[in-house]
């Protein structure tokens, strides 16, 4: 008789819990209680690099701290979502976009955006398993 078993995690990672690692203690977490075979990650819709402008202060700390998050530094603009791909990538998994391809929860109004509405929102996901 054959088991199948699954493990899933999801964590919200924003430029705070970049800076704090929450990517890798994350990441080494679920490696641990899924010896990382077949792992994989999805990267989900975040705000863009051309939308996301620091204080230069806190520029300098996030690039320092994660060089891929470079996006303009005329503008001091970062892209959360590539600091967390080069952690995925240095720790050996394969990731895609999900829904096949990049999108900016600013750009797209289909999405909720703080810095878009300057107001509160709410947010949900849903993970489906097969069972």
């Amino acid at each position: 008789v054959s088991q199948s078993r699954y493990a899933v995690m999801a964590i919200h990672i924003g430029r705070e819990g970049l800076l704090k690692g929450i990517t890798e203690n994350s990441i080494e977490q679920f490696l641990d209680v899924t010896g990382g075979s077949r792992s994989r990650a999805l990267v989900g819709p975040s705000i863009c690099g051309r939308c996301y402008p620091l204080s230069g202060d806190l520029y300098r700390k996030v690039v320092e701290s994660y060089p891929a998050t470079k996006f303009d530094e005329q503008e001091n603009k970062v892209d959360v979502a590539s600091g967390v791909i080069s952690v995925l990538e240095q720790k050996g998994l394969t990731w895609e976009w999900f829904g096949g391809e990049r999108e900016c929860v600013s750009c797209d109004e289909n999405y909720f955006s703080y810095r878009r509405e300057v107001t509160t929102g709410r947010q949900a996901m849903v993970i489906a398993l097969p069972h």
